[in-house]
């Protein structure tokens, strides 16, 4: 774990509800989405992708797959854009499969948090996807960070 604090920054990319238990049914087709269409995002800055993850309910949210942007000119048809606000984070990082990235976030949520006595903001968080990202390499890795109070 490592805290750090993140200047504003702005998201575009498409989104969807979905619940802590339906997301891996959702998600693989959205990111092919957001990647088949990433080439049509103006201002992409393309150093990274984002999974911004908006809470919504106690076990609901709203994903969004997502590139940083210099500003929101000619945001494409379908797509929403989000401000990310300044924040210090605790950040994360799974290393492993896609598939197991639900023990990596039961880790951090049951034990890492609690144990380091730091509090989650509950309104948001987001994964960072860079070129350390192969979702079937048992070496893949990508950040996780969550919003932490002062």
């Amino acid at each position: 774990m490592e805290i750090l604090e993140k200047n504003e920054f702005k998201l575009v990319g498409y989104d969807i509800e979905t619940s802590v238990q339906g997301c891996s049914a959702v998600l693989p087709d959205l990111w092919i989405k957001f990647m088949q269409d990433l080439d049509k995002i103006k201002g992409n800055k393309g150093e990274y992708n984002y999974g911004l993850c908006r809470v919504t309910g106690e076990c609901s949210f709203r994903y969004v797959t997502s590139v940083e942007v210099e500003n929101f000119d000619g945001v494409p048809e379908g797509m929403v854009k989000e401000v990310v606000p300044p924040q210090k984070y605790a950040k994360f990082t799974h290393r492993g499969k896609l598939t197991e990235l639900g023990k990596t976030y039961w880790k951090i949520q049951s034990k890492l948090l609690p144990e380091s006595g730091l509090k989650q903001k509950k309104d948001f968080w987001f994964e960072l996807y860079d070129d350390r990202f192969d979702q079937i390499s048992d070496d893949s890795e990508m950040d996780i960070y969550i919003p932490i109070k002062e």
